[in-house]
């Protein structure tokens, strides 16, 4: 009766946040032929869930170490435990999970939010202390304690089934090594999609200025970074004529260095591919990332076009600066990251979101860069009990697929926060094909930081930087793989 209780109240919460039915993924719509309904009974079983034989753990505390920058504003965690009901979508999608999960195996999730995470799982880890069960760190941190020995290859949980599409498949083809995988992310949690960076734009500003529309050049193959630079250097003015470009001016993009990341991955640009033994190497295509690079640094390096948060003096706070500059309607584009659509929501001016622009219009598909200041979820190698982390966490994944992602997405974004049809069909795109990087997980030789850079300098001297940092990357990449394979 209480497991009969948990699942129809989790149904009850889908029906509230709009769910069409369980088995409607979030980017599929459904729709009927006439207004007759037929009566049918609700699918409240989740069919992966059932894939996870229950087991009885004896009540003990299934215990994730959780990052926490000490803010809400930051990439703490803030999605793996719930304390009660609250009656908001997400929270109550997190607490019914847990309450769900925790009742098939008889343990108590418990999140200890920790400002050292990194630091106390490593010591954790040297001291054979077992108090962790798993852990959410920033793919930096991530990529730090799998080189020092403290993370298991998920291929070693048996219960963790890595094709299933609630585990994020392009994070896992990306980020392995060898076959094995340390990181991972997808409907666990909400954390990788607010990781995903975009352009926000301003339709007030589209108008005014004639512009067309981005949904149209999008939905068209038509926005490419060409468009975006002659989009971008169209609005700029000097607002109070005093001859400076300050803060206070209106530009074509307000936005932070990383937009360069951003452009880099979106007209596929890469660092390394991986051989046949999934092994990286490094393997640039200087032609293309040189074309990429000219153009980057038309847009970031033109400080009347374009607010850069390094260029912004005196300031508290320039990412709340940029935010500003977007949200007072002095900015066409804002670039970021999708956590900070939800700073927008007093914004008077209606605004839009689309991709990164591709390459040209032969390319096939929007890329979205994914950045790596998000965290994954990781497992300790002093984890306690491989089969009970690994049907948790396996569970925890595949419940989420059907409560939290949902709530996230269709509640939370295109909800609350994007708003017009258009710019929630533009949600889809975004996180259909994102991208994944060793390069940076792993910050061999400092590549994508020298490159951006360059963007940020208007340089074009592609080709001396590779010559100046290949040997250190191929070095770092050499003795990576090194250790691995030892």
């Amino acid at each position: 009766m209480k497991k009969t209780l948990i699942l129809l109240l989790a149904a009850l919460l889908l029906s509230s946040c709009g769910q069409t039915a369980p088995e409607t993924a979030p980017n599929e719509t459904t729709t009927q032929a006439d207004n007759t309904v037929e009566e049918t009974e609700p699918e409240t079983e989740d069919p992966y869930l059932d894939t996870v034989e229950a087991e009885d753990f004896g009540g003990r505390d299934f215990t994730m170490l959780l990052r926490d920058e000490g803010s809400e504003v930051s990439w703490s965690i803030f999605d793996a435990v719930a304390e009660e009901a609250t009656g908001e979508a997400i929270n109550d999608a997190i607490y019914n999970r847990n309450l769900s999960i925790a009742e098939k195996y008889n343990v108590e999730i418990v999140g200890d939010m920790n400002k050292s995470s990194l630091s106390t799982l490593n010591t954790a880890v040297k001291a054979g202390d077992s108090t962790y069960d798993a852990a959410f760190l920033n793919t930096y941190d991530s990529g730090s304690a799998a080189q020092a020995g403290s993370l298991m290859d998920y291929g070693m949980l048996s219960d963790i089934d890595m094709t299933k599409p609630y585990w994020d498949q392009r994070c896992i083809a990306d980020l392995s090594i060898g076959g094995k995988t340390y990181f991972l992310t997808g409907d666990i949690s909400t954390i990788d999609k607010k990781a995903t960076w975009i352009l926000m734009f301003n339709k007030n500003l589209i108008s005014s200025f004639a512009l067309e529309s981005p949904y149209d050049l999008v939905n068209e193959g038509r926005w490419t970074i060409d468009k975006f630079q002659e989009m971008s250097a169209d609005v700029s003015s000097d607002l109070n004529g005093d001859g400076e470009w300050t803060v206070d001016d209106q530009y074509g993009l307000a936005t932070t260095p990383d937009t360069v990341h951003g452009l880099f991955y979106s007209c596929g640009g890469r660092y390394i591919i991986k051989d046949e033994n999934d092994l990286p190497t490094f393997d640039m295509d200087i032609d293309l990332c040189t074309t990429i690079l000219e153009t980057a640094g038309k847009i970031l390096s033109n400080t009347q076009n374009t607010l850069l948060s390094t260029n912004i003096k005196g300031s508290a706070n320039v990412f709340l600066d940029l935010r500003d500059c977007f949200i007072e309607g002095r900015s066409l584009f804002y670039g970021e990251v999708m956590f900070h659509v939800a700073g927008l929501r007093e914004m008077a001016d209606d605004f839009g979101i689309i991709p990164m622009p591709k390459l040209n219009e032969a390319q096939a598909e929007y890329i979205t860069y994914t950045n790596p200041a998000g965290p994954m979820l990781v497992v300790p190698v002093t984890t306690p009990d491989l089969t009970c982390t690994g049907k948790v966490l396996e569970s925890l994944a595949s419940a989420s697929h059907y409560t939290l992602t949902p709530a996230y997405y269709d509640i939370a974004l295109k909800g609350k926060f994007a708003r017009d049809e258009d710019s929630a069909a533009m949600l889809d795109i975004l996180f259909a094909n994102r991208v994944y990087d060793l390069t940076q997980a792993y910050g061999w030789g400092s590549m994508p930081a020298s490159f951006r850079d360059l963007a940020v300098k208007g340089s074009t001297d592609l080709a001396s930087l590779v010559a100046s940092k290949q040997g250190a990357f191929d070095s770092a990449v050499d003795k990576f793989v090194s250790a691995f394979t030892d």
